[in-house]
């Protein structure tokens, strides 16, 4: 969850089904009101998505390996990375979460052979 340019506490859990992981992030969504709730639809999070439309919430489906939004990028993926980049640069992240740290160093990224 962020609000502007702030990340906030990171709420984890494991081994919930598709509709305890919606009401999770439903309950986190009438404490927080947010615009939008995006969804890694990969998996069980099309099922997530679906329950929390259900709702009334705005649940949107994100697919990563899908086609860019921008033609910069050739996937989904690759683009959300590079906006993360940009907003980290003005964003506020806590440091004492190294699973969170871990995980956003570790991807690397390497260029596609351009046909010419």
């Amino acid at each position: 969850m962020r609000q502007g340019p702030l990340l906030l506490p990171i709420r984890k859990w494991r081994g919930l089904d598709t509709m305890e992981s919606a009401a999770m992030v439903a309950r986190i969504a009438q404490e927080w009101k947010p615009h939008a709730i995006f969804v890694d639809a990969g998996g069980v999070g099309g099922g997530v998505a679906d329950r929390l439309r259900q709702l009334g919430y705005l649940a949107i489906d994100v697919q990563f390996g899908s086609r860019s939004s921008d033609e910069r990028y050739a996937r989904k993926r690759e683009q959300m990375w590079a906006e993360m980049a940009a907003w980290l640069k003005a964003a506020s992240i806590p440091n004492d979460d190294q699973q969170l740290l871990a995980g956003l160093t570790a991807p690397t990224y390497s260029h596609a052979g351009v046909n010419g």
